[in-house]
């Protein structure tokens, strides 16, 4: 519930996605059927973001576990990790680069009623279970000051789209190297700065 009003404390740090799914990827495939495959696809422009990546496991479980449930006996879940350009013409967004991440599943799919409703806390189509994955992946994803939104149709399967803020590297500082001039006064006998050498042969 926290999740979803956007409340609560997160610890956030500035990771690879990409990386972030692989080390993801045996636990979601231990919470699946083996006769799911999970497919990934990462393409250029996928850079780094800032999250809680504790969340952002729990947000990522809830789509893919969504979308294994879907599907009757065999089948695929493709996860597909791709740069993003948004303009001043989304409505919720700030323009800028954006990392977009897509889960699609070829499963039995929603209809309208059930999709504009799947975000709802405490809605579920199943018989068990609390009604609150995709409701908490709302607000984390929201809390990170990006975008979820889900396709579905019946019998086509579902698209599910997270748009998260890349992380811009910091440009180093150029700073034009500072140049000193010494000025001295000419040499003096090495006897000025208490230097003094022996002539003697068996110093």
């Amino acid at each position: 519930l926290l999740a979803y009003a956007q409340g609560g404390k997160y610890h956030s740090k500035t990771i690879l996605l990409i990386d972030f799914i692989e080390d993801i990827l045996p636990l979601l495939r231990q919470k699946i059927d083996p006769a799911i495959r999970i497919e990934t696809e990462f393409l250029a422009g996928a850079c780094a973001v800032e999250v809680d990546v504790n969340q952002m496991k729990m947000a990522l479980s809830a789509v893919v576990i969504n979308a294994a449930e879907a599907i009757e006996g065999e089948g695929w879940i493709r996860i597909i990790a791709r740069g993003a350009q948004i303009g001043k013409n989304h409505p919720d967004l700030k323009s800028g680069r954006y990392v977009c991440l897509t889960v699609e599943d070829d499963g039995k799919g929603m209809d309208e009623k059930t999709r504009s409703r799947i975000f709802e806390p405490f809605f579920s189509t199943k018989f068990q279970g609390r009604g609150l994955g995709m409701a908490a992946t709302y607000g984390i994803v929201t809390n990170h000051n990006g975008w979820i939104s889900v396709d579905s149709e019946l019998g086509k399967g579902t698209v599910a789209h997270i748009l998260l803020p890349v992380v811009e590297p910091k440009a180093r500082e150029s700073r034009p190297p500072k140049l000193e001039i010494f000025k001295g006064s000419g040499c003096q006998p090495l006897s000025t700065y208490g230097c003094h050498f022996s002539t003697d042969s068996s110093y």
